[in-house]
């Protein structure tokens, strides 16, 4: 993934793991940003949750989300539908072409509409809450600062609270030496749940002489709007000799 490729190109392979599975993550995309949050910051109104925003998706059964990430004007998306943990379907695109992983039946798929091939019994429910949880880790480079509370916001008809996101500082420091991360956005965060509804980030890091700006924005699509997700018919059988699911 571009992610990957760009951490890498950076020398930080300390949040190499973490990136990787927030592609999109995630992780942690599309859509309103911070929904219809006020123009700037008030006095009064909930504290920032920090982390807690991102990593209370894994709490999340039955919901659907979109994300996307760019970076050098490549745009990845990631779409993921999760009936439970063990029952999800996710898409990953990119310059027109996409690939989709099934988790159904206690089996992982991988494929596309011209086919899927069965990769063999699921050792765990992994890939989703592996985008997840490295969404929460390197969004939780905010931790519980750099952010102001900005009014109110809706998204899909979920109430929620608007906060502006700011944070200039060496956040990377700690893993390379001279390493500096910028980070400006807005983010809604859902009032009865503290889940994160939106967010629109854009991440400019500097380490080792380079530097490069992302944008990466995510949005939860549906809460209890999945049905149970099928295994595809007509699947494959993994080809002997090849790797088996993860």
């Amino acid at each position: 993934m571009s992610k990957v490729k760009f951490f890498l190109s950076l020398g930080l392979p300390v949040i190499l793991a973490g990136a990787m599975v927030g592609c999109g993550g995630g992780a942690p995309a599309g859509g309103s940003g911070g929904g219809s949050g006020g123009s700037g910051p008030t006095a009064a109104g909930p504290p920032w949750g920090g982390t807690s925003a991102w990593s209370n998706l894994t709490k999340l059964t039955n919901y659907s989300f979109h994300t996307t990430f760019t970076i050098g004007g490549n745009t990845e998306t990631m779409d993921e539908e999760q009936h439970d943990p063990g029952n999800y379907k996710l898409t990953i695109g990119q310059g027109g072409q996409t690939e989709t992983f099934i988790l159904a039946g206690g089996h992982n798929y991988m494929g596309s509409a011209s086919g899927f091939i069965d990769l063999g019994a699921a050792t765990s429910n992994s890939a989703s809450s592996g985008s997840q949880q490295g969404g929460s880790t390197w969004q939780g480079f905010l931790g519980g600062n750099g952010a102001t509370y900005a009014g109110p916001c809706n998204v899909n008809g979920r109430a929620g609270n608007a906060f502006n996101l700011k944070v200039s500082s060496g956040l990377l420091g700690a893993a390379v030496t001279g390493a500096n991360a910028n980070v400006t956005g807005k983010a809604c965060v859902d009032a009865a749940t503290g889940v994160l509804l939106s967010s629109n980030v854009q991440w400019t890091y500097t380490a080792n002489g380079k530097s490069a700006t992302m944008g990466d924005t995510f949005q939860l699509t549906g809460i209890g709007n999945i049905p149970v997700i099928p295994a595809p018919a007509g699947a494959m059988s993994i080809p002997s000799g090849a790797s088996k699911a993860p």
